[in-house]
């Protein structure tokens, strides 16, 4: 795109997530002492600042059970919060190497990679939680490395590369527990 549209607006904050759920969006960054890192907004047009935890550094975002759960680096420790309104959050550790968040079929769903101290040095991961706080592994190709999931059509998909190649592919569970690994392609630059 090389031009604006007329009726688009520009807000001017760094975002490293963005979701819609309960009436507003929520779009999280990097919480320094000069930027505030949570806008908030019912119609995407006109967005104010609300609270967010101070030294928060956000990695991943999703909404579902009438809350928002953001997972990221909060004073050095990877951790998840949590917050039915986006003004008041709860703070949780959580030492997982989650990317991408997405919540359906009543279930929030985590993808990321653990490290092994043998080949293969990492594999994909995915971790669930019924409450955005409590999360439990669950199985996933491990030869996939995740780069983001998304929920819809009863679904989640997941995109990423496969191991010790320049392949992308899909993979899709209705549940979180049992994947069907999609056709593969290869990475264009």
């Amino acid at each position: 795109v090389t031009q604006i549209p007329e009726d688009w607006s520009i807000i001017g904050i760094k975002v490293q997530g963005f979701v819609y759920g309960d009436g507003a969006f929520l779009a999280v960054g990097p919480n320094t002492e000069d930027l505030n890192s949570d806008w908030y907004s019912t119609d995407g047009q006109n967005w104010s600042s609300t609270y967010f935890p101070a030294n928060m550094y956000p990695l991943a975002i999703a909404y579902g059970q009438r809350q928002f759960v953001v997972y990221g680096v909060y004073a050095g420790q990877l951790s998840v919060i949590t917050s039915p309104n986006a003004w008041s959050w709860s703070i949780n550790d959580l030492n997982l190497d989650i990317v991408s968040i997405a919540f359906g079929n009543g279930e929030f769903l985590a993808v990321g990679t653990e490290s092994h101290n043998s080949p293969p040095y990492e594999t994909g991961a995915a971790w669930i939680s019924n409450d955005g706080v409590n999360w439990s592994s669950t199985t996933f190709p491990e030869s996939l490395l995740p780069n983001t999931i998304a929920y819809g059509q009863g679904k989640f998909v997941v995109w990423g590369q496969i191991d010790g190649t320049i392949q992308f592919a899909p993979a899709t569970s209705q549940d979180g527990v049992s994947w069907t690994l999609g056709a593969t392609g290869q990475a264009v630059y």
